[in-house]
């Protein structure tokens, strides 16, 4: 009878241990779900520039100290974005849940026959959803992914100032060595 109870006792431990660790895991993935959500906020859409991105890397046009990354930075009800080649800018209406849409659009008209123009015009003309992840703002049409931007970090930042700084010493060198050769 001893070793009956023992038993018992024993795997109603076991049994509340098991259970534990099932609603603790329950908890996580809760706050995981939670956690990845908050980032798709109105405030985290404004809190940075966002740099279009292709499998990851950070498009850029253009070199040297004519090189500019392709962005988009969002005001509180507004937009400003550069797509290779026209600036683009307008009212935007963004809520915390991922809704979103761009109007009052103004677009500059150069030609330049790059391919990002359309993916930004198509954004501002169909985009109505947003998700904020791990850094990588995706705008959606419907559940239909339209264009891609990774958030710019401080160290990007302190980079792209680096090397724009870099070209302009390349670039005041070349123009003293002209002067001296004159």
């Amino acid at each position: 009878m001893k070793k009956l109870l023992l038993i018992a006792a024993l795997v109603s431990f076991t049994f509340g241990i098991a259970q534990e660790k099932k609603e603790k895991k329950k908890t996580e993935t809760k706050k995981e779900t939670k956690k990845e959500k908050d980032e798709t906020s109105r405030e985290n859409l404004m809190k940075s520039k966002w740099l279009y991105s292709e499998e990851s890397f950070v498009v850029t046009v253009g070199e040297n100290e004519n090189k500019r990354e392709l962005y988009i930075n969002f005001g509180p009800n507004s937009y400003k974005s550069y797509d290779g080649c026209n600036d683009l800018s307008g009212k935007v209406s963004a809520g915390d849940f991922g809704q979103i849409k761009f109007y009052e659009s103004l677009i500059t008209q150069n030609k330049c026959g790059n391919s990002y123009g359309e993916k930004f015009l198509k954004m501002i003309n169909i985009g109505n959803k947003y998700k904020i992840s791990k850094g990588i703002l995706t705008i959606y049409h419907d559940n239909d992914a339209l264009i891609t931007f990774k958030q710019q970090s401080e160290s990007d930042k302190k980079k792209a100032e680096k090397e724009k700084e870099k070209e302009k010493k390349k670039a005041d060198d070349k123009k003293d060595k002209a002067k001296k050769s004159k």
